[in-house]
């Protein structure tokens, strides 16, 4: 039985208070971390004994996931919890459910689960922490806490700034081959030179993987402290710290050079402008001027999409020439996806999809739509519109008028000094944990590595947070003050319609937080205390432990178990120890099939210095299993296929060439705008006999790298250099092949 009845007070025991306070401090404890280092889930293997960048991924979602549960498991005890309604329960259930069925689609698997359950994780954040924010105290705590974070990254931006690169730089001109070497980058290659672009171009990033990454974390930020300054009156002494909090944030920001975050930000400070001054003339025709913007916003995307067909880019240099590459064919995936790739797999499907002269190739269309759309469907894009601009809705409904007195919030005055010395604790072991740390055999210079790389960005964000604690007073949830962490996320939606910074995990969860927040702050926000019989109270605690449980065993458990296998396999001399290994490492993780491949590389390579056919058939075994388990990467079905051509030359058998030629079509199919596939195929059909179709394949070949050639030559002009994307040998030879028959 459940008796679920309204209430219009909110009263917590103290006890309770301490608990959820807790319960606070972790997720804002993981939101710390994921801005304190640069996570990503472009590798889906950890390698024994390093704590990978997607174990630890994995694991910081487990700890959310374990505080939600845990909290749960207390009121599933006391038979009776209090549930703050959202207003976000229907979106996220929607993402959820498209998430599901994209991943159960999903070309891989791993991929599809770890990038999903990263995001639902992140998702049900925002209906936990909605429920923990009890005072207008915890809401000061917050944004001191994104302000704090914004601070650290700026101090680190200004680092960067001053280091240029240097150390990277001096690496790369001692000695360029080796340099490459490491970084798995050919020389001479589209990759060699992007890399270069990138060193030399002192990209300001913080502790993110881009600068508009960056620029999306000191949005949040800035307007975080904008909240704050809005409490008081400009005049006052109590603005100071506030304002110079604004400043360092501003210089991060001109450092980052994000042109999106700051086109985003200036449109979203005129639209709050207007907001806040024309506030009772936009609430009496809020439909009228909702329709109005509704239908702008249409015309200007009409009008953006028609001069990118009509001259095949859009305005605003590279940059946006490469978006519109992204953006036709993220289109052409959506129609072939509909019901989405499955997170993570939109790589391999923009691959079979990309402009055939396109420099680039992405994992992310750079456009929160679109990145939506074609990997979890139009169900999931209607799902994380809905949650992600909630706040739009309320601003134009006037959702957040009387929100001190209609949202069950405590008024109280209470810093937490303590909660920003932890917080910066928490960093410095998180990144003990998560950064690799140089050692050398002088015990002065190793103290210095330490304190550079840990204590410092930790004490930027402790003497950032102290600062602010301690100056920050008489704090309340004013309407305005609303009002304007509401347009924060409206930067935010503005600034990825032309980049993915948001679903960077460090940025998405100061997203969530900041969503919990206004979820809070709306205006006659339901309130419920629910009681259940010990029956029902069973069955829930059963189902947290069922779900916690699958996500650690699918996710932290495998990627971590499978690595450490991989890694044993990798370290082993003894070739049935390996071999054991690597089957044990591929059965930990059966939706893994990057484990298969590195297996199957491994006696690729070892085939090319023995020329032992029996290492060959071994890497074709595993090579089997990758494509059992991901047939949509190239990669693979091209390895196989040069694999195959190997043991044909050997043993002369033609089923082996047949399937070599099956294997080098549907690569191709994969990845039609591979000039070096297509040379592939022409070398398969010229080892069948087929001339004429080799001859073809090669001028294909031709063509695409003369294209890509010419495209490069347009977007940089200043650029005295000639690069093959196949490899200037490989150039001229196919220049030789087609010059003979023409």
């Amino acid at each position: 039985m459940i008796k679920c009845e309204k209430i219009e007070t909110l009263e917590k025991t103290g006890p309770q208070k301490k608990f959820e306070a807790i319960l606070l401090f972790v997720v804002l404890a993981v939101a710390a971390i994921r801005c304190s280092y640069t996570e990503s889930l472009q590798s889906t293997m950890s390698l024994y004994p390093k704590f990978s960048n997607i174990t630890s991924s994995l694991t910081l979602s487990l700890i959310l996931l374990c505080s939600i549960g845990i909290w749960l498991l207390v009121m599933l005890a006391k038979k009776e919890f209090v549930y703050r309604k959202t207003g976000l329960e229907i979106p996220i259930f929607l993402f959820f459910i498209a998430a599901v069925i994209s991943t159960f689609f999903a070309a891989n698997k791993r991929d599809a689960i770890d990038y999903s359950t990263t995001l639902l994780v992140i998702m049900l954040s925002i209906l936990f922490t909605a429920q923990l924010i009890s005072s207008t105290s915890q809401i000061r705590l917050i944004l001191i806490v994104i302000v704090a974070l914004g601070c650290m990254n700026t101090v680190e931006s200004i680092s960067q700034a001053k280091d240029g690169n240097q150390n990277l730089i001096r690496d790369y001109q001692s000695n360029p081959a080796q340099h490459l070497n490491q970084l798995n980058i050919k020389d001479g290659s589209i990759e060699h030179w992007q890399y270069v672009h990138r060193l030399y171009s002192r990209d300001i990033k913080g502790f993110f993987s881009t600068s508009n990454s960056l620029g999306s974390l000191l949005i949040l930020s800035i307007f975080a402290v904008l909240a704050i300054i809005r409490q008081y009156d400009i005049r006052q002494k109590k603005t100071f710290v506030p304002l110079v909090a604004l400043i360092l944030l501003s210089v991060g920001f001109a450092l980052a050079r994000s042109h999106g975050a700051i086109l985003a930000v200036i449109l979203s400070l005129l639209l709050l402008a207007v907001r806040l001054k024309l506030s009772s003339f936009i609430l009496r025709h809020k439909r009228l001027i909702l329709l109005v913007i509704i239908g702008a916003t249409l015309l200007v995307v009409a009008s953006i999409i028609g001069y990118g067909i009509n001259h095949s880019k859009l305005p605003g240099g590279n940059s946006m020439l490469v978006r519109w590459q992204y953006w036709v064919a993220s289109v052409d995936i959506i129609k072939d996806y509909p019901l989405g790739t499955g997170g993570g797999n939109f790589a391999n499907a923009y691959l079979k999809h990309k402009i055939p002269a396109a420099l680039e190739t992405v994992a992310d269309p750079h456009n929160w739509i679109l990145s939506i759309t074609s990997q979890y469907s139009l169900l999931g894009l209607l799902g994380f519109s809905l949650m992600l601009l909630s706040p739009i809705y309320n601003i134009f409904f006037d959702k957040f008028g009387s929100c001190q007195k209609e949202t069950l919030l405590s008024t109280d005055t209470k810093k937490h000094p303590k909660t920003g010395i932890a917080l910066g604790i928490t960093i410095i072991a998180a990144r003990m944990l998560l950064v690799e740390i140089p050692q050398t055999n002088a015990l002065a210079v190793n103290a210095y590595i330490f304190a550079s790389l840990c204590v410092f960005p930790a004490a930027a964000f402790t003497i950032a947070f102290y600062i602010l604690d301690k100056f920050i007073i008489d704090f309340k949830t004013e309407t305005a003050t609303t009002i304007i962490l509401s347009f924060a996320i409206v930067a935010i939606a503005i600034h990825n319609l032309v980049d993915y910074a948001i679903f960077e995990a460090g940025i998405f969860s100061i997203v969530a937080i900041m969503l919990a927040c206004l979820c809070v702050l709306a205006e006659k926000r339901e309130t419920y205390k629910i009681n259940f019989s010990k029956k029902l109270a069973i069955l829930a605690t059963a189902v947290c432990f069922i779900v916690v449980a699958t996500f650690y065993i699918t996710t932290v458990r495998m990627v971590s178990k499978s690595g450490e296998l991989l890694a044993k396999a990798v370290a082993s001399t003894n070739d049935s120890n390996t071999k054991e290994n690597l089957n044990l490492a591929i059965a930990a993780d059966k939706c893994n099939p990057k484990i298969s491949l590195v297996a199957a590389n491994m006696y690729h390579n070892r085939y090319d210095l023995t020329h032992n056919i029996k290492d060959l058939t071994t890497a074709q075994h595993y090579y089997n299993i990758a494509i059992s388990k991901d047939a949509s990467n190239h990669r693979v079905l091209s390895d196989l296929s040069r694999a195959l051509l190997e043991k044909y030359r050997t043993n002369k058998n033609k089923d082996e060439l047949e399937a070599a030629l099956k294997l080098a079509k549907e690569a191709t199919k994969n990845y039609p705008s591979k000039s070096q596939l297509w040379m592939e195929l022409g070398n398969i059909y010229t080892a069948a006999g087929k001339n004429q179709d080799a001859q073809k394949c090669y001028k294909k070949a031709l063509k695409l790298e003369d294209d890509f050639q010419t495209l490069f030559r347009e977007m940089y002009p200043e650029e005295n250099i000639i690069l093959y994307r196949m490899g200037r040998d490989n150039y001229d030879r196919l220049r030789k092949i087609t010059a003979s028959t023409d």
